[in-house]
């Protein structure tokens, strides 16, 4: 069991792009938001990110109108996830499945 979560936080310390970084964030909110909890501490836990990195992208995101603020009933500013964020997700997904290697093996046959 121990090992699991010593794979999981080694696997969280591999280097990210910026891309997989706001699809993280993205699909973080976009999970979280029938649960209500889309603090900024539950989007940085969840993405893998520190406190202040996850406050930097989220303000990027908001000037580009990928997610907007709501007011829950916390005095706590909340996240949601707009269309234009959605759509992001979904050509992410896109992407990463029509670049994904189809397997190993065709690698090691092709040269």
């Amino acid at each position: 069991m121990r090992a699991l979560a010593i794979s999981a936080t080694l696997e969280r310390l591999t280097y990210r792009s910026k891309f997989k970084i706001v699809n993280d964030i993205l699909h973080t909110i976009l999970e979280s938001q029938a649960l209500q909890r889309r603090k900024i501490t539950t989007i940085a836990h969840s993405a893998g990110l520190a406190y202040w990195i996850t406050v930097k992208y989220l303000r990027v995101l908001i000037n580009r109108d990928l997610l907007r603020f709501t007011k829950g009933p916390e005095p706590y500013l909340r996240y949601e996830i707009t269309e234009k964020g959605i759509r992001y997700l979904q050509l992410f997904v896109e992407l990463e499945t029509d670049l994904k290697p189809e397997s190993d093996s065709s690698l090691s046959t092709c040269c």
